[in-house]
């Protein structure tokens, strides 16, 4: 597929808002028309052809449409026609270019006051997120979708910048659920729905705020003296939205782990071709195959809050004569801290912004003993639990792409039954004792050999293990017992809500949510039962008019008490996760 650039929220919510109702009306009706167009590209002008022969042209400057003059139609009707907007419907919105920035003069302090435009611009960030979720995700139209651009943009100009991030991410979860994408996922909506209700009222109600709620308009970058790391592992990247690469973890032999990632437009091959590409840290040309297994001195550093290595012209690097092994002392000591530490570790960073998070906040490192394989994945027998037994976790592939070598390397650790393992992988908190595999090498008594290259590790999308042939299928004591999800009820009202708006709470639904407010009341879950009343009792206001017919839900009361709602879940869900992961 031909790659297509992004656009400005202010650019496409100034052309969507231009557009006549009765156009809005025909793109409501077929939303990926322009899919069956014909995308091509030239320089930095992309061309869409239309069946009829009409061609919109968009003008761009580094792959994002920045005006609204850079986008022209050869039909009379330009800019406002069906054709302009049907194409930057289809187009993903801009977030702001990852750029090295001076650090501020001052530790930043731990409360901020919140100004009235930036109070204003959250406010009304709220209101739109609000009419979305009266509406749901599905009958989210053209003209809810420029307002939702408008507020992504008022929010930027005002300094409410974790707000407009979450408003960002919405929209394109709108924009691939309407073009009927598989990157689409409801989880994801629903998780950035909530970021942006919290944040816009944190920041739109609070006289005085933690930074965080505010966020920063770009990644900025701190000095950090001088580094001396150790290459620990590399992932294999394909993300939504067409972004394909690698990131290389490294660690300071302190616990804190950096990333220098290699990513950008592209699919799954770009992924694998990256592997090979130069990582770019000052003078030290290393590819991400070898710079995983390097050690490296880094002079005049630079890193963000996420932990990304700079690569500014300051920075200066060189490669350390002896390699970075697992065994070190530098790097064995990630593996030294209990899973339990690990958890909570987690746990603390989930509540942080997705830029402030620090680099591997979600990842586990363990040893174990390959038990086999159960239904695609690898059971590994880990360190005891807090009550004695030991802990069974699942492996399952990191992507599952095939041209990444994830399901083939668990396929050949399963025939190595009784081997002992060191992995790093990435944990799956709503799948208890789950981790994707990311990296593997052997321990002691192992039947794991592994190329001399490879120093010890094989990172498992990108290196092919060899095993012996056979097949050895674990003990049914061995199994992983299934776990019901005690939320799933809750969890499932809120996220149809999140797609099909209040509609999705008729009133003839009334006694089946009665029925598993019941339930949740049973597994002593009083909290859930109430939000879940509380749901949908605000769907259904009692009050009518005086002609008899009941009155539509105020959309920012629902968004109040969904918001609420899933919060509440959010937290018990992440309670009852740790505990599952933890029980033998």
């Amino acid at each position: 597929m031909t790659p297509r650039p992004d656009i400005a929220p202010a650019v496409a919510a100034e052309l969507l808002a231009g557009a006549p109702a009765r156009l809005a009306k025909k793109l409501d009706a077929e939303p990926a028309m322009a899919e069956a167009w014909t995308w091509s590209r030239e320089g930095d002008t992309w061309t869409v052809a239309t069946a009829k022969g009409e061609t919109v042209a968009l003008h761009t400057s580094g792959g994002l449409v920045a005006r609204a003059d850079a986008v022209r139609c050869s039909c009379l009707l330009s800019p406002r026609c069906l054709h302009v907007i049907a194409v930057i419907a289809r187009l993903a919105t801009a977030e702001p270019e990852p750029v090295e920035a001076p650090p501020p003069a001052a530790p930043p302090p731990e409360t901020r006051p919140v100004d009235l435009d930036r109070k204003a611009a959250a406010g009304n960030a709220f209101r739109v997120g609000a009419s979305l979720l009266a509406v749901g995700a599905d009958g989210a139209g053209a003209a809810l979708l420029a307002e939702l651009l408008r507020a992504i943009h008022g929010c930027r100009l005002a300094g409410a910048h974790r707000v407009a991030a979450a408003a960002s991410r919405v929209a394109r979860w709108i924009q691939e659920l309407h073009g009927d994408r598989p990157e689409f996922s409801l989880s994801g909506l629903t998780d950035d729905l909530r970021e942006l209700l919290t944040a816009a009222h944190i920041v739109s109600t609070a006289a005085e705020v933690d930074p965080a709620w505010i966020g920063t308009a770009r990644r900025e970058y701190a000095p950090a003296g001088h580094l001396r790391l150790y290459g620990v592992f590399t992932e294999a990247v394909v993300a939504r939205g067409g972004y394909a690469g690698v990131v290389t973890y490294l660690t300071d032999g302190e616990g804190r782990l950096f990333t220098r990632g290699e990513v950008a437009p592209g699919e799954v091959d770009r992924a694998v071709a990256a592997y090979d590409a130069a990582a770019g840290i000052g003078d030290a040309v290393l590819p991400h195959r070898d710079l995983c297994r390097a050690g490296l001195f880094v002079s005049d550093a630079t890193i963000s809050a996420d932990g990304r290595l700079g690569a500014g012209a300051s920075v200066k690097a060189v490669r350390a004569q002896s390699p970075s092994l697992w065994t070190d002392d530098a790097v064995a000591g990630l593996w030294a801290t209990p899973l339990s530490a690990q958890l909570d570790r987690m746990g603390k960073a989930e509540d942080r912004p997705v830029d402030a998070r620090p680099a591997g906040w979600d990842l586990a490192f363990i040893d174990g003993c390959v038990l086999g394989v159960v239904d695609g994945a690898l059971l590994l027998e880990t360190s005891p639990a807090p009550n004695g037994g030991n802990i069974p976790l699942r492996l399952v592939p990191g992507s599952a792409h095939e041209r990444l070598r994830y399901r083939e390397n668990l396929a050949t650790l399963g025939r190595m039954s009784g081997s002992r393992v060191r992995c790093v992988g990435r944990i799956r908190p709503d799948e208890p004792r789950t981790i994707a595999l990311l990296a593997v090498g052997p321990l002691e008594s192992s039947d794991l050999v592994l190329p001399a290259p490879m120093l010890g590790r094989a990172n498992a999308g990108l290196d092919l293990i060899h095993g012996a042939p056979g097949s050895v299928q674990p003990s049914p004591g061995h199994q992983t017992p299934p776990t019901s999800d005690p939320l799933a009820s809750l969890r499932r009202r809120i996220q149809r809500v999140s797609r099909g708006g209040i509609s999705s709470l008729p009133p003839e639904a009334a006694r089946e949510i009665e029925r598993e407010s019941a339930v949740l009341e049973q597994r002593l879950m009083g909290g859930a039962a109430a939000v879940l009343r509380d749901l949908v009792a605000a769907a259904a206001p009692p009050d009518r008019t005086f002609t008899g017919v009941r009155r539509a839900a105020d959309p920012v009361p629902f968004a109040c008490v969904w918001l609420r709602a899933a919060r509440y879940e959010v937290a018990a869900r992440r309670t009852i996760a740790r505990e599952r992961w933890l029980m033998a």
